[in-house]
């Protein structure tokens, strides 16, 4: 029988959240704010969040994953049979599309090195020196069926993230995305400009935010604070389903305390 919207209640408890911006704008240690939290650190970038929790009352864990999409896996499979912590932050979707160009790249044989003489007769080392397709100048470059496949590995681990935040019993999932701003042309030449999660493809970028009922854009403040978008803003796209004020200043605090003074039993669409 289905169900009636207007009983519909949301759990109050955990969230599925976007965190997407520049460099340097807090991402990682907001997400360590989320209750009892386990970093899945792809970028290898761990310091920042130590650095910036460093002497406060934080029990933060982590794993570092660098260039390691069958780990990856491993370890989120484990997760959703037996899950210990309250939030599982991925840091960062964009380092995982490189990881799974890395393998891409290792599939086709491209992971070799060789010297090879040039017209002027020097040795130079390329990457890749045996003449595949998909190689410019001796660097392996990624084709059509690749973005395809990167598509594919994104996809799963989002899937993963799904199932271990809907099975979680109150576990909070976080994905973290740099972003890369793109300009588009209509048929009259005007210019739109928008911030577009980096990945390879454009369409998988396009598609990430779906799979998150939170996407919030951070950002630094003129004062050099850190602050968060919650709804549309120009090119720098966000949304939410709590009550949550456009922008939201988190500097010197704690972001999950700061959402939770806003959250309610009762769903606000964005």
């Amino acid at each position: 029988m289905a169900e009636d919207i207007n009983e519909y209640k949301p759990d109050g408890q955990s969230l599925i959240c976007l965190f997407k911006g520049d460099p340097g704008t807090a991402k990682s240690p907001a997400a360590a704010s989320f209750p009892d939290p386990y970093i899945l650190d792809l970028d290898g970038r761990i310091a920042s969040v130590a650095s910036y929790w460093r002497g406060k009352e934080r029990n933060i864990k982590y794993d570092t994953l660098i260039n390691d999409y069958p780990k990856l896996c491993d370890k989120l499979d484990a997760l959703i049979r037996y899950n210990p912590y309250g939030t599982v932050v991925l840091d960062s979707i964009t380092t995982l599309a490189r990881s799974l160009h890395t393998l891409i790249f290792q599939a086709r044989g491209a992971g070799s090195q060789a010297r090879e003489k040039d017209d002027d007769g020097k040795k130079r080392l390329y990457l890749n020196a045996a003449k595949l397709p998909g190689k410019f100048e001796g660097i392996p470059v990624l084709e059509i069926d690749d973005y395809k496949t990167e598509s594919t590995g994104i996809i799963q681990i989002l899937d993963a993230c799904r199932v271990l935040w809907n099975g979680g019993k109150g576990c909070n999932v976080i994905v973290i995305a740099h972003v890369i701003e793109v300009e588009t042309k209509d048929l009259k030449n005007r210019v739109t400009r928008t911030r577009a999660i980096m990945t390879g493809g454009r369409k998988i970028a396009a598609e990430i935010p779906v799979y998150f009922n939170e996407a919030y854009h951070f950002y630094n403040t003129p004062s050099g604070g850190y602050e968060i978008i919650t709804k549309a803003d120009g090119e720098d796209w966000a949304k939410t389903s709590l009550p949550l004020p456009e922008r939201l200043d988190f500097t010197h605090k704690n972001l999950y305390d700061e959402i939770n003074t806003y959250r309610t039993k009762d769903v606000v669409v964005a």
